[in-house]
């Protein structure tokens, strides 16, 4: 694995290791810097014992901190309060490191704190906008990540030896922006209940329901999906489909299942109808869960604090579901 000069090189033969190295090093040379502990700012730990690798990103948020100096700051147990709407005010302060938070904050969720990606989302609206109200709402967020510096990304090893299994999840909150009425959606990949990808944006278009808003945050987890398995099957034994996708709308999962359209439906655009598609085709499958379970809520809102830590640990692996433990869930089987 390559990033600019940085490489990442691993293989189950010590003895190839060894001789590509060698040749590797004969052509562009370099230095083995060992077992994997730190790359791009990412710290790496394994515990052998119960088979675990984790990822975190503490001492980047430690400079973070005190950089925009919050050390000896109140740390926050969620990352933005429910139901915050920050005005889009006519003048920008520039003398205010906003972007800069910004972009550290980004890189944070990005790749290892996905429990605080929808913030940062929100937060990204304002970048041409902003004010102390919007910095100070921001810094929260830093505050948030500061209270629970100790967390990672944790993998663990399947028990099972078949192929892998790639569950996703999806969500929407109708209509969540109070500007422009446009909802945020969110959807996690997970493999053998590992979190691999994570993404949550605003939707282009205004959803006239709920059930329409579900419906297009679907599609986008459906094509979230598609790129998994473009990654996987090549590496499976067998086949990785179907997909259980599980959402907690049950209106816009029975509407994909449907080939027919009515009148409160007709005006949804054509490429929403892609996960049709692919529920025909036996990529995926759609799946009810209780909203409790749904980890693609964290995505999509702000949500309080108790409610924050429990989807968070479970969205980053810490703790395992009660979906995530029921492989064999049959298509509208409501958790």
């Amino acid at each position: 694995v390559l990033h600019t000069d940085d490489y990442l090189m691993a293989c189950s033969d010590p003895k190839f290791y060894r001789d590509f190295f060698v040749a590797y090093n004969s052509v562009f040379p370099s230095n083995d810097m060992g077992v994997l502990r730190r790359f791009l700012g990412v710290d790496f730990s394994r515990d052998w014992e119960n088979q675990t690798l984790s990822m975190s990103q503490q001492g980047f948020i430690q400079q973070l901190v005190v950089q925009f100096g919050l050390t000896c700051a109140s740390e926050k147990s969620s990352p933005m309060f429910p139901g915050l709407s920050l005005p889009f005010d006519q003048e920008c302060d520039m003398s205010l490191p906003y972007l800069s938070l910004l972009g550290g904050l980004a890189w944070v969720t990005r790749i290892t704190r996905p429990d605080a990606m929808y913030a940062v989302l929100y937060h990204s609206q304002f970048s041409g906008c902003y004010t102390s109200v919007h910095f100070t709402s921001l810094k929260r967020v830093l505050l948030y990540l500061k209270g629970t510096l100790t967390w990672s990304v944790t993998y663990r090893k399947s028990c099972d030896t078949a192929a892998p299994r790639i569950q996703l999840y999806t969500d929407t909150d109708w209509a969540g922006c109070k500007h422009d009425r446009r909802s945020h959606q969110g959807s996690l990949g997970t493999i053998d209940c590992n979190p691999v990808g994570w993404w949550c944006t605003k939707q282009r278009v205004v959803a006239l329901s709920s059930m329409e808003a579900e419906l297009i945050g679907t599609c986008s987890a459906t094509r979230n999906g598609q790129y998994l398995l473009q990654l996987l099957q090549p590496l499976a034994e067998t086949t990785l489909t179907p997909m259980p996708l599980y959402g907690d709308n049950r209106a816009a999962f029975i509407f994909s299942n449907k080939q027919q359209l009515n009148e409160k439906t007709k005006h949804i655009e054509i490429a929403y109808f892609y996960t049709r598609d692919k529920i025909a085709d036996g990529t995926i499958y759609t799946c009810s869960i209780s909203t409790i379970y749904n980890l693609a809520d964290l995505f999509t809102k702000g949500l309080t604090g108790e409610r924050t830590q429990w989807l968070g640990q479970a969205l980053m692996g810490m703790i395992v579901t009660k979906a995530a433990a029921m492989p064999n869930i049959r298509p509208h089987t409501k958790i």
